[in-house]
């Protein structure tokens, strides 16, 4: 897998942003019955989340925050937008690996899978939309943060 270039990572969380606000908006709208089995999965996911974050088992929260996203993005019920979302997340894996590898960057994505949860719980859509947006930027933005700097400048 090649290296992304810092601007096509910038424009794919950009992207990401998008569709994962437009499920999240997608999900809260479903019947309750539907809604309800998506929040036992989502719920499980978190749990399943903390528990890996708790043994440092980056590997294992990683592959949980997949499927918890992936959940939210097929449960729209959208085939373009699974079939897009599937292209970005695949270009993205390094990157992401990389930002959930720091305990910080873990636990705040918990904090913010918690209340897309309950965003959700609540059937609230435009919650649900703004929280799903607002966590792929504060995960990009985590993931810059933990950047070591490409050519620091030497002090004189």
């Amino acid at each position: 897998m090649r290296q992304l270039e810092a601007a096509e990572i910038r424009d794919l969380y950009q992207m990401r942003g998008l569709l994962d606000g437009f499920a999240g908006r997608c999900v809260a709208g479903l019947a309750t019955e539907k809604r309800e089995a998506l929040l036992a999965l989502l719920t499980a996911s978190v749990d399943a989340m903390l528990e890996a974050a708790g043994q440092h088992d980056v590997q294992r929260y990683y592959a949980e925050n997949l499927r918890f996203h992936w959940a939210i993005v097929e449960a729209a019920g959208n085939r373009q937008l699974s079939d897009t979302y599937r292209g970005i997340v695949q270009k993205l894996h390094l990157s992401r690996l990389k930002n959930l590898s720091q305990d910080v960057g873990m636990q705040a994505s918990i904090a913010e899978h918690v209340e897309i949860v309950q965003a959700l719980r609540d059937a609230d859509a435009a919650r649900c939309e703004a929280l799903m947006a607002h966590h792929v930027g504060d995960a990009y933005t985590r993931l810059l943060d933990a950047e070591p700097p490409k050519n620091p400048i030497a002090p004189e």
